[in-house]
């Protein structure tokens, strides 16, 4: 994700639910991979985890790119055509 697009998901997120949920989600994300790249072994359920959890970064970060592009969309229009 590009600097730009993240400073303005986390500037929108501080009126957007949907964004801020993400970002939580993201960050507890991250948390949890930290721990698990800070081991130096992971057992193979471990590996799991960290796998799923990657997957799981990779789908919010998608969502979010979906989210913010939506409201760029609805910017441009004005707010008297704003539609969910």
């Amino acid at each position: 994700m590009e600097k730009r697009d993240r400073e303005q998901i986390e500037n929108l997120a501080r009126t957007n639910h949907e964004l801020r949920s993400l970002l939580g989600k993201d960050a507890q994300i991250c948390d949890e991979l930290a721990g698990l790249e800070r081991r130096p072994y992971l057992t193979p359920a471990e590996e799991s985890r960290k796998k799923e959890l990657q997957k799981q970064k990779l789908a919010g970060k998608d969502r979010m790119l979906l989210v913010l592009a939506r409201l760029r969309r609805a910017q441009r229009r004005g707010p008297t055509e704003i539609s969910a």
